[in-house]
C-alpha cells in the first residue's frame, strides 16, 4: 500500500494541486508534507504510512483522506483499501441515478428493477409490473424482496420451486442484515416474517448468499410459465442492485416479446 501511495504521489500534477513549479523543485509530484497537509495528518505520520512501517496501519477515515487528496479514481481507490485489507467508506447515492434507471428501462421486455442496499425495491420497469403487478404506492416494507417472497400471495402460488426460492432469500437477507445489525427497518423485516415456518427452517440452516443469479420457474398465466434466469448486479457503491430476468428458454422468450409489444 505505502509503495502505491508513493507511486500515486509522484505521479501527481503539481499544478493541479496549486502548485507552481519553480527551477528549485526537484521533487515529480508532490512531496511528502503537501500530501500530509492537505490530509490533515503529520508527515511523520504519512511517512511512516508510506514507507510501510511496523504499526503504521492508516484508519479507514484517513486512508479515505489519502486517497482524496492524491485525486484518486475510485478504482484506484477500492484498490488502496484492499491492499490495506480494509472496505472503502461507502458514500450514500443520492437517489437512482438517471443512467441506471435508463439502464433498466432499457431491459424491456426483459423484467427489470433496482433494489436498494436493504433489498427493497425502489424502481421497475413496464415487463416487471405486466409480470407482477404495480408497486406504486406500496410501503417500503411491502416493496421490500424478502418480505414479498413471504407474503406476497402470487409469489407463493405462482412461483413453482417456492420453497427454494424462499430459503435463497432468506440465505440473503442473512447476510444483508449482517452488514447492518443495528437497522430497525431490517429488524422490522425480521420481525413480520420471523414466525414463517419455512423462514425459521431456512434461518437455522445459517446460510448467507449474495444477490447474484437465481433460476426459476413462474406461472405467468393458465396457459403459460416463464423460466426466468434473474442475473443481480450491484453499483460500484453498493448502494444499489439492478435485477434482470431474462428468458432461459425460447418459449418464455416468445412470451415475454409478445409481453413487450403489448405494453
Amino acid at each position: 500500500m505505502g509503495h502505491f501511495l508513493k507511486h500515486m504521489r509522484l505521479a501527481a500534477d503539481a499544478v493541479a494541486f496549486g502548485i507552481i513549479r519553480g527551477p528549485h523543485r526537484r521533487v515529480m509530484g508532490l512531496r511528502r508534507e503537501e500530501v500530509a497537509e492537505r490530509a490533515h495528518v503529520s508527515t511523520d505520520w504519512y511517512t511512516r504510512i508510506e514507507q510501510g512501517r511496523l504499526g503504521a496501519n492508516p484508519s479507514p477515515e484517513v486512508l479515505a483522506a489519502l486517497c482524496q487528496v492524491l485525486h484518486l479514481s475510485p478504482a484506484e481507490t477500492s484498490y488502496a483499501f484492499n491492499l490495506a485489507g480494509q472496505r472503502p467508506l461507502v458514500q450514500p447515492e443520492s437517489g437512482v441515478s438517471a443512467a441506471l434507471r435508463a439502464l433498466m428501462l432499457a431491459q424491456m421486455p426483459r423484467p427489470a428493477y433496482i433494489m436498494d442496499g436493504q433489498l427493497t425495491i425502489v424502481a421497475w420497469n413496464p415487463a416487471f409490473s405486466a409480470v407482477y403487478g404495480d408497486l406504486t404506492g406500496q410501503s417500503a416494507l411491502q416493496r421490500n424482496a424478502v418480505w414479498r417472497i413471504f407474503h406476497d400471495q402470487f409469489l407463493q402460488t405462482a412461483v413453482d420451486d417456492w420453497r427454494e426460492v424462499a430459503h435463497l432469500q432468506t440465505a440473503r437477507f442473512r447476510q444483508i442484515y449482517s452488514s447492518d445489525a443495528d437497522s430497525a427497518f431490517l429488524y422490522r423485516v425480521f420481525t413480520t416474517i420471523k414466525n414463517n415456518p419455512v423462514f425459521q427452517e431456512a434461518w437455522d440452516r445459517l446460510a448467507v448468499a449474495e444477490p447474484d443469479e437465481m433460476r426459476f420457474l413462474l406461472t405467468f398465466s393458465e396457459n403459460s410459465d416463464l423460466y426466468l434466469v434473474e442475473t443481480t448486479l450491484q453499483t460500484p457503491t453498493g448502494e444499489y442492485y439492478l435485477a434482470v430476468q431474462n428468458a432461459g428458454d425460447t418459449p418464455t422468450l416468445m412470451t415475454l416479446t409478445q409481453l413487450g409489444e403489448n405494453i
